[in-house]
C-alpha cells in the first residue's frame, strides 16, 4: 500500500480518544457494483490490520490484506466467489481495483466504527468461520507451523516472511480469533517466546 494512504490511515486511527481494541475505521464504496468494506486499526504498533469484505448479489467475501507490501495483486484474494470476482476483475488483473481503493482512502473520510457493532463485519465473520483467514492475533499453538500456512499469512497478514519463519522454527503457529475483546498485541504474543517483530 501507499505509504500516504498508510500514513493517512494511522493519523486518524491515532486521534482517536479513548480507543478499545474494538475501534476500526471503516471506508464503504461501491466499486463495479460490488460493495466494498475496508476495515483499519493500529492496535499493535508493530502489525497493523486491514480487513476487507466485499458483497454482491448476496454473496459476501472477506479477507484481511498485507499492508506492509507496497503492491498487491491477485494472490491477496483467494477463494473469491465469481459473482464478486467477475465484477472487479479488469482485463484479468485487480490493478484498477486496488488503485481505487487506494484513492478511497486518500479522499474519503472514514467512519470511527466498532467492530463488534458493524453487522457486516460481525455477520461475515459468523457465518463465514472456518472458510476464512480470522483478522485478529490471539496467542500461538506448540505445534511447527505448517509451510502453507506461513506463505498465507505473509500474504495475508501484516507481518514479514522472517518473523514467520522465526515462529515456524521455534515449533509455534499463530493463532487468530473472529473476537476483538480476544485480541492481543502480536508484540507481546511474540515476545513471550523470545521473538521480536
Amino acid at each position: 500500500m501507499d505509504n500516504l494512504a498508510k500514513e493517512k490511515l494511522i493519523r486518524i486511527y491515532q486521534g482517536i480518544s479513548n480507543k478499545k481494541p474494538e475501534h476500526c475505521l471503516k471506508f464503504h464504496y461501491v466499486y463495479n457494483g460490488v460493495n466494498v468494506n475496508l476495515y483499519f486499526d493500529y492496535f499493535d504498533k508493530k502489525s497493523m490490520s486491514l480487513s476487507l469484505i466485499l458483497v454482491a448479489d448476496k454473496v459476501f467475501y472477506f479477507t484481511p490484506l498485507n499492508i506492509l507490501n507496497k503492491g498487491l495483486n491477485k494472490e491477496y484474494l483467494p477463494k473469491m466467489p465469481f459473482e464478486i470476482l467477475s465484477k472487479i476483475l479488469q482485463d484479468g488483473k485487480l490493478d484498477d481495483f486496488y488503485r481505487n481503493m487506494e484513492t478511497h482512502i486518500l479522499q474519503d473520510n472514514p467512519h470511527i466504527n466498532y467492530y463488534s457493532k458493524d453487522k457486516i463485519f460481525t455477520n461475515t465473520l459468523k457465518f463465514k468461520k472456518g472458510n476464512i483467514d480470522l483478522p485478529f492475533w490471539k496467542t500461538v499453538r506448540r505445534i511447527r507451523m505448517p509451510e502453507n500456512t506461513l506463505i498465507n499469512l505473509s500474504h495475508r497478514a501484516d507481518i514479514s516472511i522472517e518473523v514467520l519463519r522465526k515462529v515456524q522454527n521455534n515449533n509455534l503457529t499463530l493463532v487468530r480469533t473472529a473476537k476483538p475483546e480476544e485480541r492481543r498485541e502480536l508484540t507481546l504474543i511474540l515476545s513471550e517466546h523470545n521473538i521480536n517483530l
